[in-house]
Order: C-alpha cells, then sequence, then structure tokens
C-alpha cells in the first residue's frame, strides 16, 4: 500500500512540475532548469518529449539579443519584423526556428511553389541559416515589382537572392527581364538601378544594355548640372557626341537637350560650329523650326519652370534619388544626414544611410543607424499606443 502511494506521488508531482515547465512569456533559463529537474525525477514523462524540443530551441535563440523579446513570447510577426532589423548573424538557426515556429514551413513551401508574396516574410531568414531555392519566374516578378516600387530590393532582399542554391539562375534571369524593357524609356532609371545593384552585389557581368544605359543617366545627369546661360560650344559639343551615340530611345533626353540649346540662345549664345547626327538637335543649333512648333516650345518652357520650382521645394529628396540613381553613394550619404537634421524620426531616409553605409563598408556606422531606426520605431509606435 505504502509502495503505490509513493508511486501515485510521484506521478502527480510530475505531472504538475510538468505545467511549470514552460509558457509564453517565461524565461527560456529557468523553463531550461525546470525541464533538467523534470528529466531527473521522471525521466519517462511525456512532456519531456513534447516539450524538450521547443525548450532547447528558444534556450538557443534566446540568447541572441535582437531576437530574445519575440522568441520568449513566441511572436511569429514580432521575430519577421526583428529578423528585417537584424544584422547577418552568420549562424544556422533554420533548425530552432522551425520548433518554435512550425507555421514558418508553409510560407517556405509556398515560396517555393511560386507565392512570390511570401517573400516579405521570408527575405530576412538567409541571416539564419535558411538557403532556398526560387522557383522560376522570381526574376520577373523582382524586376515588375521594382519598378513599381522601388524600394522593394533592399538589403535584406539583396543578401536572400545572394544565398539562393540556384543564385546564377536567378540573377541571370533578373538581368534578362530587364532587358525585355529596352523601349521603354520612362523606365530607364529604375532599369538602371536593378542591373548596378546586380553588378555590385551579385558580381554579373555588364551586358550592353547596362553600358548604354549608364551612358544615358550620365548624359542626363549633365543635363540637369549644366547652367544655360553659362554653356560652351566645347560643352554643348561634348554633350551632342553623347548624344549622338546613344542607341537606346532618347526622346526625354532630345527634349531636354532641345531645351537647354533654346535656353542658351536666349541668353544670347551661338553654336555655329556645333553639330548633331539628329536632325532635331541641328534645326535647334540653326534656329530653324523643330517638330515642335513655338507654342509647344513656350508650353514645355512654363511647364519646365514649374517644374524647376517644385524642384526647388523638394530639392534634397530629389538629389538623394538622383545620387542613388547615379551611385554617387558618399554624395547620397551627406543628402540623407542633412534632410535628419530637418527630419530625424524619418525612418526611410535613416534606412537609405544605414544601406548606404553597408554599400559603403562602414558597418559600425550602418549598425548605428540600423539601431537608431529600431530605437525610433519603439518610441513613435509607444506614442501611437498612448494617443490612442
Amino acid at each position: 500500500m505504502m509502495k503505490q502511494t509513493v508511486l501515485i506521488l510521484l506521478v502527480l508531482s510530475s505531472f504538475l512540475f510538468a505545467g511549470a515547465v514552460d509558457n509564453i512569456g517565461k524565461d527560456p533559463g529557468q523553463s531550461w532548469d525546470h525541464l533538467i529537474d523534470l528529466i531527473k525525477k521522471a525521466p519517462d514523462s511525456e512532456v519531456i518529449f513534447s516539450e524538450g524540443p521547443k525548450i532547447a530551441a528558444k534556450r538557443r535563440l534566446a540568447s541572441f539579443e535582437s531576437l530574445k523579446k519575440s522568441v520568449i513570447n513566441e511572436d511569429f510577426d514580432q521575430f519577421i519584423k526583428d529578423m528585417s532589423n537584424s544584422l547577418d548573424l552568420q549562424v544556422d538557426l533554420s533548425r530552432e526556428i522551425l520548433v518554435l515556429f512550425p507555421q514558418l514551413k508553409n510560407h517556405l513551401e509556398g515560396f517555393e511553389k511560386g507565392e512570390f508574396g511570401e517573400t516579405a516574410i521570408i527575405k530576412s531568414l538567409w541571416k539564419i541559416g535558411f538557403k532556398l531555392s526560387a522557383p522560376e519566374g522570381f526574376g520577373k516578378w523582382l524586376v515588375q515589382n521594382f519598378l513599381k516600387d522601388p524600394y522593394l530590393l533592399d538589403w535584406n532582399l539583396v543578401g536572400m537572392i545572394k544565398n539562393f542554391k540556384n543564385f546564377p539562375q536567378i540573377s541571370q534571369e533578373i538581368i534578362d527581364s530587364c532587358l525585355s524593357y529596352q523601349k521603354e524609356e520612362s523606365l530607364f532609371p529604375s532599369l538602371y538601378r536593378i542591373l548596378e545593384i546586380a553588378n555590385w552585389s551579385f558580381k554579373t557581368s555588364l551586358v550592353d544594355f547596362h553600358i548604354q544605359l549608364k551612358q544615358y543617366m550620365d548624359l542626363l545627369n549633365a543635363l540637369n548640372r549644366v547652367e544655360p546661360s553659362r554653356l560652351t560650344s566645347a560643352e554643348l559639343s561634348k554633350i551632342v557626341d553623347q548624344f549622338d551615340q546613344l542607341s537606346l530611345p532618347k526622346e526625354e533626353i532630345r527634349k531636354r537637350l532641345i531645351f537647354l540649346i533654346e535656353s542658351a540662345k536666349r541668353a544670347g549664345l551661338r553654336f555655329d560650329q556645333v553639330e548633331s547626327k539628329d536632325k532635331y538637335i541641328n534645326n535647334s543649333l540653326r534656329g530653324l523650326d523643330t517638330s515642335m512648333s513655338r507654342s509647344k516650345s513656350s508650353l514645355i518652357w512654363i511647364i519646365l519652370s514649374i517644374l524647376a520650382i517644385l524642384i526647388v521645394l523638394s530639392i534634397d529628396k530629389i538629389r538623394l534619388s538622383l545620387l542613388i540613381t547615379l551611385g554617387m553613394k558618399k554624395a547620397a550619404v551627406k543628402t540623407c544626414k542633412r534632410i535628419l537634421l530637418r527630419k530625424p524620426s524619418d525612418l526611410k531616409i535613416r534606412s537609405r544611410l544605414a544601406m548606404l553605409y553597408e554599400q559603403l563598408g562602414e558597418i559600425n556606422q550602418a549598425v548605428r543607424e540600423y539601431q537608431c531606426i529600431k530605437d525610433l520605431s519603439k518610441m513613435l509606435r509607444s506614442r501611437e499606443e498612448r494617443e490612442s
């Protein structure tokens, strides 16, 4: 009778103890200590086999400060946000993550089946050892969506692509997709940026379209910088030669170049020695009517004057976008800092600054900015909660 009573008490104590092994919000270290005690007291307990792997996973994951809170609270959405803001942990935690967040498996499988909407959830997982195979069509999807949203291709997504098992195929697919837009002049700045990212991050070889795009962007930048009233024949001749050499669609460049010539002529300048292979440019140089009527030229003058005013009103952000597009990273960093002096809580600008630091190899500065973004996000979220 005594033996049966002792056995019953042991079994009951094991069940009571098991209930305290782990729960949401509990410190993983305490859960681990309780698990060890349970193993000693009731080594055959089902709780050891059902809860043990999860406790071990939480204990290891919580050792990383950037993940600790979301891991302890088993908050999947917060975990994804934390991963997005963290640096590359350079350790394989894939097994532990799938134990703690089994729902992640559905997102991973969905992506590999072609559900590209899952990208936002899984794009940071390369930092903790996940290596995926991108399905056919991902490169095309990426280019199409990048052209709609230039913020899509952040450093998390770049890292994800670089860690694909089939990375060479996907990088080539990105290039091929860009080539399909060779006639879309309005998309050239965005296409140039994505090809620059591919060349810098993925070490892709330069294709002729990329080289032509660089020449296009250099010319566009030169036209934006030049002052019509100070334009010399030598400067204009160089610009016209660059224009003639472009084999891409260049109607936008043509309009800007004609506008530059007409503006310089209004300032009393003449360019008798400058010639172009383009008849519209030549007509403008010689003072002949171009395909655009005088009324159209006047209208363009008014429109461009209005645009100039708008540019002045928001010069820093426009300059920043242009500098990033042209790959002028150090100048872009200075512009970011100038904007943040006026608006230090602008998270988008801080994110751009952090990415620029990372691309320039200034890792400590990048880490500092990412930490600032994290702290600001918490502060703004806390303020919103108080106001609501």
